[in-house]
């Protein structure tokens, strides 16, 4: 069970990132405390009831079988349990600086590999995010902004 709860704490820190909300966003979007989504992110000694799990859901605009990593009917791409930590330091980086990467752009990071292998520093996962916006020209790079 607290591998479960482990588990289910990345998956809402990786939500989270992904909608680059910081931890008091969702705090205040889904009227839970900061300590205790703090706690629940780092697999503390929490039970979340269905009504929390409900709440930080709905403020994630994710489901519940997101949350829970159960198999879903929609076509949406599913969060990753484990996002690498240099896409994790570049999703809060962007965060911060008020330009967050859409979800599927994140998923195509996370699943995307440069030179046979891995993307794994913040640098690697720039390179190949400027790379791919480059080439679908859905959008300028940083580079170009």
């Amino acid at each position: 069970m607290k591998r479960d709860l482990k588990s289910l704490g990345t998956r809402v820190r990786n939500a989270r990132l992904t909608k680059g909300l910081s931890l008091t966003d969702l705090a205040e979007k889904s009227k839970i405390s900061k300590g205790y989504l703090s706690l629940l992110e780092n697999g503390g000694d929490v039970n979340p009831t269905f009504d929390v799990f409900l709440k930080i859901a709905k403020a994630l605009d994710v489901t519940l079988a997101d949350l829970l990593g159960a198999p879903k009917v929609q076509s949406r791409p599913a969060i990753i349990a484990e996002l690498p930590a240099g896409l994790r330091e570049l999703l809060e980086e962007r965060r911060r600086a008020g330009r967050p990467l859409d979800e599927e752009t994140i998923y195509g990071l996370a699943h995307a590999n440069y030179r046979g292998r891995k993307p794994q520093s913040k640098s690697d996962f720039e390179f190949v995010h400027r790379a791919l916006a480059r080439s679908t020209r859905q959008g300028k790079s940083d580079d170009d902004e």
